[in-house]
């Protein structure tokens, strides 16, 4: 869209309601006051113009209201603009007024979240919402919160835990009150154990809409073509079993952050990334021994496997001084999706054993979707990408069947609790 510039008369300006709210009348470690700002103006000019719209021989500010303030108090007369043309309508005038404020260096960490989260509001009602498990290829004119994100430079969990911080701050005051958006998330995380809730993605508590958000969580297409439109980032992945070694690069190299790990069920994926220089070391899951069945007259009976965890610069675990053995049963052969499916509950404590709450967990072949579901119980997000419409079905009715949460593989523990 295409702006001019030039001076206007500074009465000709008019003022609607605002995003910014604190203008900065007072000093602190980010705000400069208004007097400051006016006596720098005055001393180097002001360096960047105002940006309005034009409307009738008057003009409205879209961004630069403090600026407006400090010039009011050196009784300028004319000020330079950017000037928007009259077809700029009201959603275009707010998006630009957000887009001006977050690149701002003085805001407030509760700020941006309520920059970004609008941000995004406002982007889909202007284009429409791409639905979860479209790609900008299937719907090229609707807006999703990866959009919103490269728009503002930053990653989509970024803008997600934007959004959740928005909502808390409007129920729990200690979330809005906190000094720092980590503290903020630390006091929402504390929240969610109190209350037993999931990270939600979903616009209510509804149940029903709380299962269709994760739901959601699992992804219908390959991890290689998700990548392949969008760059994916993790702090933990979990490979339930092998794949190819190109793969593991893209894993080692690019997908993990700089602190990361890579949990692993395969031994030669294990080798791979030991040979590419992360520190590996051993676990076992081991299962209750169960009586019955047929006898191995030439082997004894495994009731362990050995699972592997990668590390890839100075992570910290959730849990230090974990055991190394995971104590869990296994699930019945008769109630499998598949010949290898681990329990949920297996799942559920490797997460919360290497991921804090503010972690990204990726599960790039998720099978029957039981490592997101782990982590759904432990308020966790962890999104999966897979292609497999009977393990995508397997993984929908567990979440249709249990509560949001309480997802096991072993539903008599949960009719235990409830007598």
């Amino acid at each position: 869209m295409k702006t001019k510039q030039k001076s206007v008369s500074i009465d000709s300006i008019i003022v609607d309601a605002r995003f910014r709210k604190d203008l900065g009348d007072k000093s602190s470690e980010k705000h400069q006051t208004i007097e400051a700002l006016a006596a720098s103006i005055k001393e180097h000019g002001l360096l960047h113009p105002l940006v309005v719209r034009q409307d009738e021989g008057c003009y409205h500010l879209l961004a630069g209201e403090r600026r407006l303030v400090a010039l009011k108090q050196l009784k300028w007369e004319e000020v330079p603009v950017h000037i928007f043309p009259e077809t700029v309508d009201s959603l275009e005038s707010r998006l630009i007024e957000l887009v001006e404020n977050i690149d701002r260096k003085d805001l407030e960490w509760q700020e941006i979240a309520q920059l970004q989260a609008e941000i995004d509001k406002l982007m889909k009602e202007k284009h429409g919402e791409r639905k979860r498990g479209k790609s900008k290829k299937d719907a090229p004119d609707k807006w999703s919160s990866l959009d919103t994100a490269e728009l503002v430079g930053v990653s989509r969990s970024v803008i997600d835990t934007s959004k959740e911080l928005v909502k808390a701050m409007e129920v729990f005051p200690e979330v809005k009150s906190a000094r720092t958006r980590q503290l903020a998330i630390g006091r929402l995380n504390a929240q969610k154990t109190k209350t037993g809730q999931a990270i939600q993605q979903a616009e209510s508590p509804d149940i029903e809409r709380l299962k269709t958000a994760i739901k959601g969580l699992y992804k219908p297409v390959l991890f290689e073509e998700a990548t392949a439109k969008a760059r994916i980032f993790a702090e933990l992945i979990i490979l339930p079993r092998g794949i190819d070694d190109e793969l593991l690069e893209k894993f080692r190299t690019e997908t993990i952050f700089t602190n990361g790990w890579i949990v692993t069920f395969s031994e030669a994926d294990a080798t791979y990334l030991h040979n590419k220089k992360l520190v590996v070391r051993e676990a076992l899951w081991l299962w209750q021994i169960r009586s019955g069945g047929e006898a191995q007259k030439q082997l004894l009976t495994n009731h362990y496997q050995r699972f592997f965890y990668c590390r890839k610069g100075q992570p910290v675990l959730a849990k230090p001084g974990r055991s190394a053995v995971f104590s869990f049963k296994e699930i019945p052969r008769q109630h499998r999706s598949h010949n290898d499916e681990r329990p949920i509950d297996l799942y559920q404590e490797i997460v919360s054993t290497f991921a804090h709450q503010t972690t990204s967990v990726l599960a790039p072949d998720p099978l029957e979707g039981n490592i997101i579901l782990g982590a759904v119980n432990c308020g966790i997000k962890c999104v999966g990408y897979g292609d497999d419409d009977s393990m995508i079905e397997a993984f929908q009715e567990k979440v249709r069947i249990f509560p949001p949460t309480r997802y096991t593989s072993f539903p008599e523990n949960l009719k235990m609790e409830e007598e």
